[in-house]
């Protein structure tokens, strides 16, 4: 069961805690009760529930063999056993708009039947690996079936003189890399370390330690940019994007501001800020630019992120539009 904003209350999937809802994957009737916003507060800083919060809610639930996976803007439900899942709305939220329905914060149907049970298997008689070579992911993406050694092990083997060959595992997220039985030297790449880039770990026996990951495999200058327009949806007056992250010891240089159309039409005059969700200004503040007007704004904060920091450095774009009708505005932070 998969989420879709096309009909939902805001445009979006979300909604202003608290609500609830009712959840029956065939183990009897279970009520969720949404109360979680970090992700809805991070984004738009207004209690709301985004499909990340949605998700830890109804996993916190511990419904049997039902399971909450997310995006940025997704929502899935699954059950495990293929068993049909029904919801039904409970407490609306905040603005009354319910769970499910007309006008609804999760845009999940109300009910999805039970699977067919047809299964793809395959079999190799002599008991040996079965190695799928993927060259795009598609497969393994559109049929969930990738690569593994599913043989019997001998009963007895000879070891060869020589270190032991570690291998590369190719996961989704660090969820399923901390899922993973390594021993030492063995190594993960995935795909997504939470920042939506990719990362490569290798196991020392006891934690993973990350050796690279998509920032650091760049030693060039880089300069991120988005462009944003107005009429901005979403919650509030304000929206958060995420521009890039930067590796520790890496210092940006230089935030530039566009403004190609001039922001009007909101409660008051826009502004523009450039930092990180709990510092927004920290590198280009409302003051260094002027959203009401055409023109270019330039600042030079030359911040270091301190190379003994384990996590990157996530620049924020924040724009407070103020409910603008029209604007165009482009954002480049150049780091080295």
């Amino acid at each position: 069961m998969t989420s879709s904003a096309t009909g939902t209350a805001y445009g979006l999937v979300g909604g202003y805690t608290n609500f609830s809802a009712i959840f029956n994957g065939g183990s009897g009737n279970t009520t969720v009760n949404f109360t979680t916003n970090a992700a809805g507060q991070s984004a738009y800083g207004i209690a709301v529930g985004l499909p990340e919060d949605m998700a830890t809610d109804i996993n916190a639930a511990s419904i049997p063999n039902l399971t909450a996976t997310f995006t940025s803007t997704v929502l899935t439900i699954t059950e495990a056993n293929g068993n049909a899942i029904n919801i039904f709305s409970n407490t609306n939220d905040a603005n009354g708009n319910p769970y499910i329905g007309s006008s609804n914060v999760s845009g999940l149907p109300t009910f999805t039947s039970a699977s067919t049970g047809n299964k793809l298997k395959l079999v190799r008689t002599d008991g040996g690996p079965i190695d799928i070579f993927d060259s795009n992911g598609a497969f393994e993406n559109n049929m969930g079936i990738f690569s593994v050694h599913n043989g019997m092990f001998p009963l007895a083997m000879n070891v060869e003189q020589g270190i032991r060959a570690a291998s590369v595992t190719v996961v989704a997220d660090i969820s399923s890399r901390n899922s993973l039985s390594p021993t030492t030297g063995d190594q993960a790449y995935v795909i997504d370390n939470g920042v939506g880039e990719w990362a490569l770990y290798l196991y020392d026996g006891s934690n993973w330690t990350k050796v690279s990951d998509q920032d650091s495999a760049n030693t060039d200058a880089q300069t991120l940019t988005l462009n944003v327009s107005a009429p901005i949806g979403g919650f509030g007056n304000s929206q958060n994007y995420d521009l890039g992250n930067v590796s520790p010891g890496g210092k940006i240089q230089s935030v530039s501001v566009d403004i190609h159309t001039a922001f009007t039409g909101g409660s008051q005059d826009a502004t523009i800020e450039v930092g990180t969700t709990t510092d927004n200004d920290l590198l280009h503040g409302p003051d260094d630019n002027d959203p009401s007007s055409v023109g270019g704004y330039l600042s030079n904060p030359e911040y270091i992120w301190p190379s003994s920091n384990t996590s990157e450095f996530e620049t924020n774009f924040r724009v407070n539009h103020y409910g603008a009708s029209a604007g165009n505005v482009t954002v480049k932070v150049t780091y080295v």
